[in-house]
């Protein structure tokens, strides 16, 4: 699903480590019981050049929207071309425009896939999440791609 008006809403926090992902404890996305499954979602696609998802913890059909969530991106470049991939996450609460995060780049070459752990806070709930992967000319966006989901899909 496409979307060309993103618009930022004022009350999502992205919360980034600044000391990188020794922040959380790997057995924060590592647990893989039955809970943790169904509450975390996975989306992502593929752009010439680039492929990424990004899975949101604590979040999907049955899991409350409020709160704290931890995310996962990951960008990998698929082209030997010089050129650089990016990863973007965006969120939405109830009634609210999309609001989209700072791009996260790759620029290690073909085959190398680069991972941010970090997490989203909203108390008036992630009501909507969405990953867009690209690939860039240096700052020129060239191809791009989307997924968008909210918590029931």
């Amino acid at each position: 699903m496409k979307n060309s008006n993103i618009a930022s809403g004022a009350t999502v926090a992205l919360l980034f480590s600044i000391a990188g992902p020794a922040q959380f404890a790997p057995s924060a996305f590592a647990d893989s019981s039955p809970s943790v499954a169904a509450a975390s979602k996975t989306i992502g696609c593929g752009s010439r050049g680039a492929k990424g998802n990004a899975t949101i913890y604590d979040w999907g059909p049955g899991s409350p929207t409020g709160g704290e969530k931890k995310v996962t991106l990951k960008v990998k470049d698929t082209r030997t071309d010089g050129r650089r991939v990016g990863i973007r996450f965006y969120t939405k609460h109830s009634g609210a425009d999309w609001k989209a995060w700072k791009w996260r780049y790759n620029k290690s070459g073909k085959g190398a896939t680069k991972t941010w752990r970090t997490s989203v806070l909203d108390y008036q709930g992630v009501h909507g999440i969405k990953v867009r992967v690209a690939t860039f000319n240096g700052k020129k966006l060239i191809k791009s791609c989307t997924d968008t989901v909210n918590p029931s899909g």
